[in-house]
């Protein structure tokens, strides 16, 4: 069911507001149980949906399901998702890409901020920031997984898997993208196909999405602060 947003309630935690506006937080079976709904929360969607491209490789979802190379790739890593979680099984936290694009990006945190002027970055390469390795995406994919990558850290719980340091030191500009990138028209409709499957939604994907960009506290949310719950 998609909720409307209703504004901030005196005294609602960021935590609070954001699972309000996705219809609660979702409850899903685990990674091991997902089986076939694989394809039903992701494949067939970005076939039925206009242009889906992969976000890596961007080879359109028709000629990586004819040529047997797709894959579910998470936008947060599995391995960076505290055990037990229902994140991984998320599927408004996935994307699709190629077996060996998903291989390549490993589990390195993704670099979602645009690229400095004086920088000379080879997208889908890695790069060391902040003394970490991060996996590079195309520039145009970017605030396609910050969507993603949002919504994944807002509405499931971290335990001591926060974003990495140069994620959370460049959130204001991983926020400002997000909200200066329209939705891609394909991200849209394999959004609300999931939403009427599921019953819940990402709101970044949704009516309020810009005043939930400019007023939640992204901080709080994304470094797990117990008074943001």
């Amino acid at each position: 069911m998609h909720l409307p947003f209703l504004g901030l309630s005196i005294g609602e935690t960021a935590t609070r507001r954001w699972l309000r506006a996705v219809g609660g937080r979702p409850d899903l079976p685990s990674w091991k149980r997902v089986g076939r709904r694989k394809h039903a929360w992701l494949h067939d969607l970005a076939l039925a949906a206009n242009d889906y491209t992969s976000v890596y490789e961007e080879a359109p979802a028709k000629v990586l399901m004819a040529q047997n190379r797709y894959s579910v790739e998470h936008v947060v890593p599995r391995s960076k998702i505290d055990d037990g979680s229902d994140a991984e099984s998320d599927p408004f936290a996935w994307v699709m890409a190629s077996r060996k694009a998903n291989a390549r990006r490993s589990n390195y945190p993704l670099k979602l901020w645009p690229d400095a002027p004086w920088e000379a970055v080879v997208e889908n390469s890695l790069q060391e920031i902040d003394g970490e390795v991060h996996y590079v995406p195309p520039a145009e994919q970017r605030a396609r997984l910050a969507r993603k990558f949002l919504y994944a850290h807002a509405t499931y719980p971290h335990g001591t898997d926060t974003p990495s340091v140069a994620q959370l030191r460049h959130l204001k500009e991983i926020v400002k993208l997000v909200h200066a990138h329209p939705v891609q028209k394909a991200e849209q409709q394999v959004a609300d196909a999931l939403s009427s499957l599921l019953g819940y939604h990402n709101p970044l994907l949704g009516k309020d999405a810009a005043e939930m960009l400019q007023t939640l506290d992204w901080e709080a949310l994304l470094r797990g602060d117990p008074s943001s719950g």
